[in-house]
């Protein structure tokens, strides 16, 4: 089968709306059928040129755009390009239009009932059919937007982090399912810091470094592997010492389900926080991680069992926006500013909320935590979006404030960040 020319990015530079340069230099082609794996650190630009592609950067970002872009023969300039295109973004509960599954898939793919259940059966999402889209998981959601994209069979299928929230077992089932649009001819250009899991299975990688792109064939003519693997190996060391102070909060026996549900999302957890130490609760995606932390706050109340909580819990959530409250970095930060450097923010300070890329979010939310040093911080998906790098100086900073006394409880999907566990509870 021919492959014809899909993607074409020549010279590509884009600035964001203070004039400052965000990608300056991408230059790349794709054809139909390949899978390419866009690789480089946070802040890089990799996002920003899925938004160039997605058609987003200049209408809904107000970024200034630069170079030749073009899809099927298309300028990605015109509004016709978004029948091409299918977009996961990195904050997926921003991306689904309709109140509940079923409508999302069948008005936006024009596939039938019997197709929708099958493609949800296939990512372990059968049980959200006609559940309220407000109510599922970001993990759920990316699987639902995934799903959306394979029934569409759009030619240009664009992914960023979206195995970032889930775990193993709906990895693999996602990376299958966009390995077969891509066999069937879609261009499939996914973002991903988990380089491996992808081996065998790219056609092309982009590297992407201090905002220039080029395409390579393997990641070993990038030497990101070699830099990655050193990187992994400083989370452990990270691991708290101590950890067997006073129990500052205690889980007994918890069940917990939705006042709409039928089943129960959590049952009969235990789990103990002591100051000190970090605990991780690792588990599938939509089994009740970021639930048992909203008990855990106190925002949700157990339907059988005892909470006992003996200091004001602090939750940094999955979506860092429901976390800040200050227009700026800076401000945020407050007489605690000299945190960003360790958090790589330290060039960021003055800039706007909304301007922060979604990895930069979240590193403002954990370093705004570690100013106010709370005795009980929860933390939920801390590494979603991030680079290893910039995961390891978020892991850091919680090694920091257990090693001052706080009791910290983490939900992640992230394996290396699960290693500063000194206790892991699985739900």
């Amino acid at each position: 089968m021919s492959r014809g020319l899909g993607v074409y990015v020549g010279s590509l530079r884009v600035f964001s709306r203070g004039g400052e340069p965000i990608v300056r230099d991408a230059s790349f082609q794709l054809e139909e059928g390949d899978l390419a794996l866009v690789v480089g650190r946070s802040g890089s630009g990799k996002t920003t040129i899925l938004r160039v592609l997605a058609g987003v950067a200049q209408g809904v970002f107000g970024l200034r755009v630069e170079g030749s872009v073009k899809l099927f023969g298309e300028s990605v300039s015109r509004s016709s390009v978004a029948r091409y295109v299918s977009y996961v973004p990195q904050e997926p509960w921003s991306a689904v239009a309709s109140p509940y599954p079923v409508i999302e898939l069948t008005s936006f793919t024009r596939a039938s009932r019997a197709e929708v259940e099958e493609a949800l059966h296939r990512l372990g999402l059968e049980h959200i059919l006609e559940e309220n889209t407000s109510s599922l998981s970001p993990g759920e959601i990316q699987r639902l937007l995934i799903a959306e994209a394979y029934l569409a069979r759009s030619r240009l299928v664009l992914v960023d982090e979206a195995l970032s929230y889930l775990d193993p077992a709906s990895r693999a089932a996602v990376i299958e399912m966009l390995r077969e649009l891509a066999e069937g001819g879609s261009i499939v250009i996914v973002v991903d810091h988990v380089a491996e899991q992808w081996r065998g299975l790219y056609t092309k990688v982009i590297y992407v470094e201090s905002g220039a792109a080029r395409a390579v064939d393997s990641l070993e003519d990038t030497g990101y592997l070699q830099a990655l693997e050193r990187c992994l190996a400083s989370f452990e060391a990270l691991r708290p010492r101590g950890g067997g102070g006073e129990a500052v909060a205690e889980v007994r026996d918890l069940w917990f389900r939705y006042p709409d549900a039928r089943d129960y999302v959590l049952r009969g957890v235990w789990l103990r926080a002591r100051e000190g130490s970090i605990v991780v609760v690792k588990g599938g995606s939509g089994r009740g991680k970021s639930t048992l932390l909203r008990v855990v706050a106190g925002l949700y109340r157990a339907s059988r069992g005892r909470v006992v909580v003996r200091a004001r819990p602090q939750l940094v959530p999955e979506n860092p926006l429901l976390y800040i409250s200050s227009p700026t970095p800076r401000e945020e930060l407050g007489d605690g500013a000299s945190v960003a450097e360790e958090a790589g923010l330290a060039h960021r300070l003055d800039t706007p909320i909304a301007f922060l890329s979604g990895g930069e979010r979240r590193r403002l939310a954990i370093a705004s935590a570690y100013v106010r040093s709370p005795r009980l911080l929860l933390v939920d998906e801390p590494s979603v979006g991030l680079d290893p790098w910039s995961a390891l100086s978020v892991a850091r900073l919680l090694s920091t404030l257990a090693s001052r006394g706080s009791a910290i409880v983490i939900a992640t999907h992230d394996p290396y960040l699960a290693r500063l566990g000194n206790e892991v509870l699985e739900v």
